[in-house]
C-alpha cells in the first residue's frame, strides 16, 4: 500500500505540473495573439 500511495502521489503531481504548463501556454499565445 506504501507503494501505492507513492505513485499516485507521484501522479498527481505530474498531473498538476501538465496542467500548469498547460495553463502557462494558453496565456503566452494569448498574449502572443493581440
Amino acid at each position: 500500500t506504501n507503494t501505492a500511495a507513492a505513485a499516485i502521489s507521484q501522479i498527481d503531481i505530474v498531473a498538476s505540473l501538465a496542467n500548469g504548463i498547460g495553463q502557462h501556454s494558453r496565456i503566452l499565445l494569448y498574449q502572443l495573439s493581440t
